[in-house]
């Protein structure tokens, strides 16, 4: 979300500066708040049930962006019809030596606590979250994770640590006895070597054995800034991991394709717990062009 606000003296540090300066010398001229605009009027005209953000609503994590993207949720839709989760760039650097971590989010706590009809998931964490989700014989448990830490300059790496794994392995459990079809949401590709080490999900491994096990009905993610599509074959059945472009990259940088969203369809099906899913991906095909489907594929 541009445009950069200024920056405070008493948040600058070797990290934000260097992200200031990618932002003015690049970032500015790919990611366009018009393109932003128009995308999400699109989203918007579909009419879906629920939207799902997978990050990154900041540049440099400042107080002023995160109040602003706060406003903006508050004008796409109720806490209960939005969900958020932060990205690297929303937990960026310290503040003033501090790490103030998830708590420096509070004005988007309600688009990450634990709501829906039936039972909610919570426990001691913040996350994961657990969010159901009713409509036409599908009941989906969306469970949220976070995955952004503080990294050092040039940096983005994510983790989620050992008590969020512990809990995430609980949830999928529970939602799974109660028939629930689980789609998981986070950052970072929760896969191995899909992206650079430093940019990478330090526990990935541990994440995939523990999808793998536990089983869920689809995993969406974002960072990359390009669709992608890799399964894991889990005990429960294969699990589609699916990533998202920018939303707001208005013209092509490192090959990354133009602003996109994905709007998946959930139907009942024959397999309890398993509903059929197909992903359609609506975004530009070419800089200033209208926003039209993409493409439409069974998961």
């Amino acid at each position: 979300m541009g445009p950069l606000p200024r920056l405070p003296l008493a948040l600058v540090n070797p990290k934000r500066l260097a992200g200031a300066l990618n932002w003015y010398r690049k970032r500015q001229h790919v990611h366009r708040p018009e393109t932003f605009a128009a995308l999400l009027a699109d989203v918007q005209a579909q009419a879906p049930d629920h939207i799902a953000v997978t990050g990154d609503l900041t540049n440099l994590g400042l107080p002023a962006e995160i109040a602003r993207a706060a406003d903006w949720l508050g004008r796409i839709g109720a806490p209960s019809d939005v969900s958020v989760i932060p990205g690297n760039h929303d937990i960026y650097a310290t503040v003033a030596g501090r790490r103030l971590g998830i708590a420096a989010l509070a004005p988007w706590a309600a688009y990450f606590a634990a709501c829906g009809r039936g039972r909610a998931w919570t426990g001691p964490l913040p996350f994961p979250f657990v969010r159901v989700l009713e409509k036409g014989g599908v009941r989906v448990a969306l469970i949220g994770l976070n995955t952004a830490v503080e990294t050092p300059p040039l940096v983005a790496r994510g983790a989620l640590g050992a008590k969020q794994l512990n809990a995430l392995a609980d949830v999928l459990a529970a939602t799974r006895a109660a028939g629930l079809a689980r789609v998981v949401m986070l950052h970072h590709p929760p896969l191995p070597g899909l992206t650079s080490s430093s940019h990478a999900l330090a526990d990935a491994a541990a994440l995939t054995e523990l999808l793998r096990d536990g089983g869920a009905e689809l995993v969406m993610h974002g960072h990359t800034h390009r669709r992608m599509l890799n399964r894991i074959d889990g005990a429960h059945g294969p699990i589609p991991v699916v990533g998202v472009p920018s939303a707001s990259a208005g013209r092509s940088h490192h090959g990354e394709p133009l602003s996109r969203a994905h709007l998946f369809e959930f139907r009942a099906s024959a397999i309890a717990g398993r509903p059929t899913i197909t992903l359609v991906a609506r975004g530009l095909t070419a800089p200033g062009s209208a926003i039209q489907q993409i493409e439409r594929v069974v998961l």
